[in-house]
């Protein structure tokens, strides 16, 4: 049996019988997708709606599938608030309940496609879809509710993505100050948005911010969820990762090993999660130019990715990616350039020619390339990375600085190579 339709068949056993529908075990994954497609198409269980459309994202990375999922359950939930407006049962103890939890519901499924559409790497319509997302909440629950934070904090990590810093950090501030006021100083959900928080100035270089902010938020996990707690490990994640960005490998990577022995507790140690925090050792390992070690933290997180995603996810693509950088670091350019290759050939098959991420590994491959003295094919995949990544700082779909410092390098490779050639 094929792993598309294997996956299939753990979902039944989650969400319940139907969604297999074969007797083939050697079903083509194409086939699969399309029956999908038509169980979302005569189906009004949103229930089945909703795991189908995670199954897609998650796994399958199938985005325009997804979307096309989430677009159907926003025709349902559109449809019954029409019916509710024009003559349906409402609530006796609340007349408008009924229509302010079917806005919400709607307003929830414009959040999950401006999620998805971040995959594709298409912040400015993912910002749309999260303005009107809260549009809707603004009219139906008013300023002060509590689900508005949560659609906040979704606003700002999209523009977090697009390098709008001062946006993201006060749209953050937002959510903070109505989870304050309704949930008080110390309840759990405060942590996430300090953490969101903390991202945002650790992007601009205020580490001493970023660091106050991610202990706040560990202090609140540690005194409500206790010191097991998975989010605890987290926490302990994020706090790593500004000592890493500062230079201080040795207390990151302790700060890293208080996360991994959390989270090994906590989910074992096949969990997405551990993987996390096994690359994050690797960057530091390899920061300090131990590439032995760094390589063997490296293929435990291939491992636990290839045992729970399929062949082609961009997860496996961004593990080859630092395992090539940890080689070519430690001399073995050859090795660097083919494991490299299978980083960008998985990237293309499931992301567009012109993501972000496609851009940046044809970057990569290109200047490895140029280092093997390989100039026709380094210069062909330098140009194609340097169209990519300046269409998308054109567009205001990624002005970010690492872009626009990776943009020209690319650039100047190219003008080296021209010049030599």
């Amino acid at each position: 049996m094929n792993t598309v339709a294997a996956r299939l068949l753990d979902l039944e056993e989650i969400v319940g019988a139907g969604f297999a529908g074969n007797d083939d075990e050697d079903e083509a994954p194409e086939a699969v997708l399309q029956r999908l497609v038509l169980d979302v198409e005569t189906s009004k269980d949103l229930r089945r709606i909703d795991a189908l459309e995670a199954f897609c994202v998650d796994y399958l990375q199938e985005f325009e599938l997804a979307l096309y999922m989430l677009q159907r359950k926003l025709d349902l939930h559109t449809a019954a608030l029409v019916a509710l407006e024009h003559g349906g049962r409402p609530n006796a103890e609340d007349p408008d309940h009924r229509t302010r939890s079917k806005s919400s519901e709607i307003a929830n499924t414009w959040e999950k496609m401006a999620f998805v559409t971040e995959k594709q790497g298409k912040f400015s319509e993912a910002e749309a879809m999260h303005t009107k997302a809260l549009a809707i909440q603004l009219e139906s629950v008013g300023a002060e509710h509590i689900d508005l934070a949560s659609t906040y904090n979704g606003l700002a990590i999209c523009l977090k993505s697009q390098g709008k810093y001062e946006e993201a950090l006060a749209t953050h501030k937002q959510a903070l100050a109505i989870k304050l006021k309704v949930l008080g100083p110390d309840h759990a959900d405060l942590a996430l948005t300090y953490h969101g928080m903390g991202v945002v100035v650790d992007n601009q270089d205020k580490f001493e911010e970023a660091t106050d902010l991610y202990k706040k938020g560990l202090g609140i996990r540690l005194k409500t969820l206790g010191p097991d707690h998975p989010d605890v490990g987290k926490s302990y994640n994020n706090m790593a990762l500004v000592l890493k960005n500062q230079g201080s490998y040795e207390e990151s990577m302790a700060m890293y090993e208080k996360a991994l022995s959390v989270k090994l507790k906590a989910w074992g140690p096949n969990h997405s999660s551990v993987g996390t925090t096994y690359s994050g050792m690797a960057v530091v390992l390899r920061r300090q130019k131990r590439y032995d070690d760094a390589m063997a933290m490296l293929n435990k997180v291939l491992e636990i990715k290839t045992k729970s995603l399929k062949d082609s996810h961009t997860d496996i693509a961004m593990v080859y990616r630092n395992m090539a950088g940890v080689l070519y670091d430690s001399g073995k350019l050859d090795e660097s350039v083919a494991i490299q290759e299978r980083a960008v050939d998985l990237m293309l098959k499931t992301l567009a020619s012109g993501h972000t991420d496609v851009g940046l590994y044809k970057l990569y491959l290109g200047e490895l390339l140029e280092c093997q003295k390989d100039y026709p094919r380094a210069l062909k995949l330098l140009l194609e990375a340097v169209e990519c990544l300046e269409n998308l700082t054109q567009n205001g779909e990624q002005p970010k600085k690492r872009i626009f410092n990776r943009t020209r390098d690319g650039k100047e490779a190219v003008a080296r190579i021209r010049a030599l050639t």
